[in-house]
């Protein structure tokens, strides 16, 4: 199933609900194509089944009424009446032959068409009757009209023998049919309920893998989630798949590792930092140091430069004094050399 878990995720659900759509056309092709059949076989039940029935019930009735004009025409022996229930014989055993030539345009069986075959011949044969019949009242001979009623009766009741015989093969027939029919709902049931079954558990097989495909890597995801919020950044995120979660896997991984290089760079850049401000509160230290010595030379300095100004003020005391005496060692010497002077002149 590799090629399903690389696979698109919209691609997954294209399949997942085509193959939904394929299983929904299918029961509905599979549907429409039996009820067709049904529903052909209910119009062949209808049209060559049901409607010929109706026509033979038809003739049928209209022997029925020719039988029963023929009996009151003997028995009321009415010449005035006469034209009348000829005509209506003629009109009614014209009817009979249409509705004969309709059931004869049908689909018949082989057994069908040997069936009508002799009611046709039994028909004709008692169409003629009744015309000998309706002749024989014209001429007013009720006593052989009689007699040929007479002979009419077993013709009829062979006529309604033939009619339903031909009957009772449509309804046997009509009867196949409508098994059939009922075989085809079975067996479309059948399908339908086959169709729907393999397609459910299709379904649902695949639903369960695309599922379970997307809650594996979701999970996958929220675990190195989880793990970079704890600050883990070293993670490998197991999705081989070509989809949306592989392309995501991909990406979180990058990011993981593009923000542990960032983390790196920074604690380099960190240590870097900290070795120059050691290094930088190492001169401070011995700036400070010196400016220490500094201050307490320039402290020793003042010393000694007061002690030299205090001993300059006392040379300058000294030498005031030296020239005190050295002004009054000349004023005495001048003074002893006056006297000398004098001395010399008073030798």
């Amino acid at each position: 199933m590799k090629w399903l878990r690389n696979l698109k995720l919209r691609f997954k659900l294209i399949i997942c609900f085509g193959i939904m759509a394929f299983f929904i056309i299918l029961i509905g092709t599979v549907a429409y194509l039996n009820l067709e059949e049904s529903h052909n076989d209910a119009e062949v039940i209808y049209k060559e089944k049901l409607l010929p029935i109706s026509y033979l019930t038809s003739i049928q009735k209209n022997l029925l009424i020719i039988q029963v004009v023929s009996k009151d025409m003997i028995i009321d022996r009415d010449l005035n009446k006469f034209d009348n229930e000829r005509k209506h014989i003629e009109t009614i055993t014209s009817e009979s032959y249409v509705l004969l030539e309709n059931y004869e345009k049908n689909d018949l069986s082989e057994n069908e068409q040997n069936l009508l075959s002799e009611f046709k011949e039994d028909i004709i044969s008692y169409t003629e009757f009744t015309t000998e019949f309706l002749e024989l009242l014209e001429t007013e001979d009720y006593e052989a009209a009689t007699e040929l009623t007479n002979r009419l009766n077993p013709m009829a009741a062979e006529v309604n023998n033939d009619i339903d015989a031909l009957v009772q093969e449509n309804m046997v027939e009509a009867e196949l049919l409508e098994k059939n029919i009922s075989n085809n709902f079975d067996a479309t049931i059948q399908r339908m309920l086959v169709l729907i079954a393999t397609g459910g558990v299709v379904i649902l097989i695949l639903g369960i893998l695309i599922t379970r495909f997307i809650r594996i890597s979701i999970e996958k995801l929220a675990l190195s989630a989880n793990e970079i919020e704890k600050g883990n950044l070293n993670i490998h995120i197991d999705i081989d798949s070509k989809d949306e979660f592989g392309n995501l896997a991909k990406t979180f991984t990058r990011m993981a590792e593009n923000m542990n290089h960032v983390l790196r760079n920074i604690n380099v850049s960190s240590e870097q930092v900290a070795s120059g401000s050691k290094q930088v509160s190492d001169s401070s230290s011995s700036l400070s140091q010196g400016a220490t010595e500094q201050a307490s030379s320039i402290e020793e300095l003042t010393v000694s430069i007061e002690e030299i100004a205090t001993q300059t003020r006392k040379n300058a005391e000294n030498a005031n004094m030296a020239k005190e005496v050295a002004e009054l060692a000349k004023k005495n010497a001048n003074k002893g050399n006056k006297q000398m002077n004098a001395m010399l002149s008073a030798m």
